[in-house]
């Protein structure tokens, strides 16, 4: 658990006072870079998801460090602490007039210029816990720098997603995923020749497709890695190129 959270004291738990965000961040950071040490963790596909709070982490690991995550799912996020509500936001950054500084270093609505990866915020219409003014002014701030995004709102659903909407959220959530992680590797190569480098994509279905002039080319055969994709080392291999790759 990063700092923040409670059954660690008092100290732990107070050291998001007037600046949350900022030591959770820290303390994230400090254990993803553990599992990056690692063989057997892809750096190159990191997501974060989370709702509420951590729909607010979420997007601001994604905006802070947006080298690391390709992909986030952020579900009813607080943008911005001086529209949430006083119980829960005066006891732990105090007021935007006693703390005008902190309310404006963690607000993510200036850090939406800052995002590169793929992030879907979901958000229950009638929510009155983190009401959607927050996400529509996440949104109004990624169109104004033209920044992606994409939004999805359960029009019967209020902060805590339950029932069939439930259901459907986790589906998304897993789909988004999968989509833009799981099966998706950019930035393959394959050299047919001298000075033809085609740069290959693989969708969620694992059907490679290629790059040939600008244009999308289907290859016929589904492959499961890269390295199940012959590749020649010049153009007269003798592989038929022009039979394996569609519509040229």
């Amino acid at each position: 658990d990063n700092r923040g959270t409670d059954n660690r004291g008092l100290a732990f738990e107070q050291a998001i006072h007037r600046q949350c965000g900022v030591a959770e961040m820290a303390d994230q950071m400090a254990g993803l870079k553990w599992l990056m040490s690692h063989s057997w963790v892809d750096s190159s596909r990191i997501g974060v998801h989370g709702w509420s709070y951590g729909g607010f982490m979420t997007i601001s690991l994604m905006v802070n460090h947006p080298d690391i995550f390709k992909v986030g799912v952020a579900g009813g996020p607080v943008i911005d602490w001086k529209w949430y509500e006083v119980m829960y936001g005066e006891r732990y950054m105090e007021t935007p007039t006693t703390n005008a500084e902190g309310f404006e270093a963690v607000s993510l609505i200036n850090k939406a210029k800052d995002l590169k990866g793929k992030l879907l915020i979901c958000q229950g219409l009638i929510d009155n816990v983190v009401l959607y003014q927050h996400s529509l002014n996440f949104l109004d701030a990624c169109i104004t720098n033209n920044i992606p995004i994409d939004y999805f709102i359960y029009p019967r659903a209020e902060h805590n997603v339950i029932g069939k909407n439930r259901v459907h959220l986790m589906q998304k959530v897993t789909d988004y995923f999968e989509d833009y992680t799981f099966h998706c590797y950019p930035n393959r190569y394959l050299q047919l020749g001298e000075g033809n480098v085609y740069s290959g994509l693989y969708d969620s279905l694992n059907k490679a497709y290629f790059y040939y002039n600008d244009k999308p080319r289907w290859i016929t055969e589904y492959y499961t890695t890269s390295k199940d994709i012959p590749a020649p080392t010049n153009d007269e291999s003798g592989y038929d190129w022009e039979g394996a790759f569609g519509g040229w």
